[in-house]
């Protein structure tokens, strides 16, 4: 919708309806209250219709599903100092209650969603009187919902909403900066294009071709073959054959079911013809046009049959940059200029942040490597690897000097007291795999023992050597790892154990590495 000079009576709250709206040049809240335009297959397209086809509804999925996840944090600059501000009004909106309704991640898919299906995702800011911050954020209705500007040139959003019990709908109006708007593309610099009005043709054309499909498999009547028969059939056998073939074969129901030939009949397999073929090309094209659409890779919606070679960490690092980026930024954007003060946004005090590192969050191996260049590179203490893992900080934790490159006049009774708790965690590692390997042989049930001995008796023994939270998270670890060694089988998990000494080893390593943050290579 073009935006234009439309009359509101600020005082009387008059609202005029959109010049540029009519039966010649509807706008989308007109086409969905008409029941939707018609595509040039035919097919009517509306938001509803929309959302029924696959592809677009599993590409809205995941774009709004995956900012609705991400963890979206207010950080407050103090020099060179960076630290979430959780106090601040505008954060406690994000982070934990938009309103009383709706919960955080619910509210950033909704406008997501309404975004690019309608072009504008728009809630309402409704602010502390006194302080003027926001206090909460109430969704609009897109398809009532629609840009004006007052004779003085001042840019408001309008809404048509029911009073509660009450079928008669009224007009609201609310200054622009008192309005969160999550835009799609525009044309005009401020309200988005809607996909249901911009792609009409396109999602139609996706629509057709399952309307095809479906029409297809309720009424085929051939189990992917015909029927010969040696003699000729009176008209009165031929339908009667026909009646009863098709009760047997028609319909998805009875897909596949055994034919059971007679009289001589012969069944003459048939192959894909041209037209279903094009219809399956046709289908997997569909998903690439989707993806376009949506600007997605084509792998998120499965539109590609080559494997793909990346692992999912550089997949998803590709659909960060193609297809999510821009979302992210629109978000920081909007949010910036609605919900914080002028000072703040003057003085560059706080900012929004993305924590796209969790998305991205590669396998363990792969963190523990990065973890470790960053000790070395001394950009990295061990605090903030532990934090990275969501484990507390430990005394001694903020040192970024390289473990490997200690001068050699360190402490030698702190480099004494790391030996002697690592030939305590290696002779933990060796009393644990005795006794898993003993009770492998003589407990009925290993998967049982295995549970009371992971949660109450070895938690026990470790937690003088080691610190609780650690204890804890490698008994959660170690059990589902002997889990999966034994695969529920002693006999299995018994030749393992015989068969891998250095087993012992590895785990006192673990032990260790994590404890002290650094490698152990004894």
């Amino acid at each position: 919708m073009n935006t234009g000079t439309f009359q509101i009576d600020i005082d009387g709250g008059g609202v005029s309806e959109p010049q540029n709206t009519n039966s010649r040049n509807p706008d989308i809240w007109m086409v969905d209250a008409l029941g939707g335009g018609r595509s040039d297959s035919g097919v009517t397209v509306n938001a509803k219709s929309a959302l029924s086809h696959g592809p677009i509804w599993q590409g809205i999925n995941i774009l709004a599903g995956d900012q609705g996840m991400l963890p979206l944090v207010l950080i407050r600059r103090d020099g060179s100092e960076k630290t979430e501000d959780v106090q601040h009004p505008a954060s406690r909106i994000i982070r934990d209650r938009p309103n009383r309704d709706t919960l955080p991640h619910a509210f950033r898919e909704l406008m997501v969603m309404r975004a690019i299906l309608w072009g504008n995702g728009v809630a309402a800011i409704i602010r502390n009187e006194m302080t003027s911050m926001p206090q909460e954020l109430l969704p609009l209705p897109p398809d009532a919902t629609y840009p004006a500007y007052d004779d003085l040139g001042r840019l408001h959003i309008v809404t048509r909403m029911e009073r509660p019990n009450s079928n008669k709908s009224e007009s609201f109006v609310f200054a622009y900066e008192d309005v969160f708007h999550l835009s799609g593309l525009s044309r005009d610099g401020i309200w988005g294009h809607s996909l249901v009005e911009v792609a009409k043709n396109t999602i139609g054309h996706g629509l057709a071709l399952e309307k095809h499909g479906n029409k297809t498999f309720a009424n085929g009547a051939r189990p992917s073959g015909v029927l010969e028969h040696p003699a000729k059939l009176t008209p009165e056998a031929r339908q009667q054959l026909r009646k009863e073939w098709a009760n047997l074969h028609q319909g998805t129901s009875n897909s596949g079911r055994i034919a059971i030939l007679f009289e001589g009949m012969k069944f003459a397999p048939m192959s894909v013809s041209n037209a279903d073929a094009e219809w399956l090309e046709a289908k997997k094209w569909d998903r690439r046009e989707a993806a376009g659409l949506l600007n997605l890779p084509p792998f998120k919606l499965g539109a590609i049959e080559a494997e793909i070679r990346a692992n999912m960490e550089q997949q998803n690092q590709i659909y960060l940059q193609s297809g999510l980026a821009r979302w992210l930024n629109k978000w920081t954007e909007e949010l910036t200029r609605k919900l914080l003060r002028p000072r703040e946004i003057e003085q560059r005090t706080h900012y929004w942040h993305w924590k796209t590192a969790a998305f991205l969050r590669g396998d363990i191996k792969s963190r523990y490597e990065a973890y470790r260049i960053g000790r070395d590179g001394e950009w990295l203490s061990p605090n903030e690897i532990r934090s990275l893992e969501d484990m507390n900080p430990r005394p001694g934790g903020d040192d970024f000097q390289n473990p490997n490159t200690k001068p050699a006049a360190a402490d030698v009774s702190n480099d004494l007291a790391s030996r002697l708790f690592a030939a305590e965690c290696v002779t933990m590692a060796k009393r644990e795999c005795q006794k898993l390997r003993k009770a492998s042989l003589t407990e009925k049930n290993f998967v049982a023992w295995l549970d009371g001995f992971y949660d109450a008796e070895w938690l026990e023994t470790m937690q003088p050597v080691v610190s609780p939270n650690m204890a804890a998270a490698y008994c959660v670890e170690r059990k589902q790892e002997v889990l999966s060694l034994c695969d529920g089988n002693a006999a299995d998990f018994v030749s393992r154990v015989e068969r891998d000494s250095e087993e012992y080893r590895e785990h006192a390593k673990q032990l260790i590495n994590l404890e002290l943050g650094g490698i152990y290579n004894a």
